[in-house]
């Protein structure tokens, strides 16, 4: 099965893996941990077409740099549809009003993630709900919600059916060139496999589009069990 990775962006979301480690390797998360003052590395092009969840707290501007510098690496921008980010989750969690922070690069993010499942965890709206808790309580609560949302999409992940399609041959076809060995990962709510109905063939060609550049729309004899090897994962 493929793993579930949790990208952790920025010291706060070390905070978080700090107290919840054990945890989210019992759920057979990988970790990568992303530090704000850092630049995205070899591991997250690596990881791109497997189950990712996107952790920060919006608190710096060098939290959003990094988020937009890997959303940038996998070419995933506000206009990306929302069925190629079938793989991508986030959990983010808003800032307090009195931290500094611009509430414009909150929104950016907002904007970037539109097409993309996930939630916010606004502080400011749970600490109006929670005046009289002590600030140890608020925070051990807050890492609860972090948590559960993280599991909750795993286990989502879990039963959504994820395939590997491997192209068995090299050639040229109508003008696209494929080599042995070209491999994507797609995911589907329903049971049957990727070759099996022309809807799901759409995700393929997306995939194949998305990874190598290459278009497979006008060669629908490509899209067969003779053509491409398919294992379940």
């Amino acid at each position: 099965m493929t793993q579930t990775n949790l990208i952790a962006i920025g010291t706060n979301a070390e905070s978080f893996l700090e107290a919840k480690r054990d945890e989210l390797c019992q759920l057979g998360i990988h970790v990568i941990y992303i530090d704000a003052n850092e630049c995205p590395n070899d591991e997250l092009i690596a990881v791109q077409q497997q189950r990712n969840i996107i952790f920060a707290y919006l608190n710096a501007w060098e939290v959003k740099k990094e988020i937009d510098a890997i959303m940038s690496m996998w070419e995933i921008n506000e206009e990306t549809p929302a069925d190629e980010l079938t793989n991508l989750r986030y959990v983010f969690i808003l800032p307090f009003r009195f931290e500094e922070y611009s509430m414009t690069d909150v929104n950016e993010v907002r904007n970037l993630f539109k097409n993309i499942q996930g939630c916010y965890i606004d502080c400011e709206e749970r600490k109006e709900k929670s005046l009289d808790m002590p600030l140890l309580d608020f925070i051990n609560h807050l890492y609860d919600d972090v948590f559960n949302q993280i599991k909750s999409f795993t286990l989502k992940f879990n039963v959504m059916p994820r395939y590997r399609l491997t192209i068995k041959k090299t050639g040229k076809w109508n003008g696209v060139y494929t080599e042995k060995g070209m491999s994507v990962e797609v995911a589907y709510q329903n049971p049957v496999g990727p070759l099996s109905n022309a809807q799901n063939k759409k995700e393929v060609i997306k995939a194949f589009r998305r990874v190598y550049g290459i278009d497979l729309t006008n060669l629908p004899n490509l899209l067969n069990h003779s053509f491409m090897d398919v294992e379940k994962l």
